[in-house]
């Protein structure tokens, strides 16, 4: 893997956590259905991701 794709991979992981915590800091939360399961879990070996479709971003 290339250093520019690793450096990239890694600098979107902290954007992402970054935003999950401004989500929180919000008062007016009302609940999601949003889930994940572990690749170690799933039949390929891929993690699998469910979003809420019906709420906005």
């Amino acid at each position: 893997m290339s250093s520019v794709f690793s450096n990239f991979l890694t600098e979107i992981k902290k954007i992402d956590s970054q935003r999950e915590l401004i989500e929180f800091q919000n008062e007016n939360i009302i609940g999601s259905n949003n889930w994940v399961v572990d690749g170690t879990l799933s039949n390929t070996g891929k993690p699998i991701l469910c979003n809420d479709m019906h709420l906005a971003w």
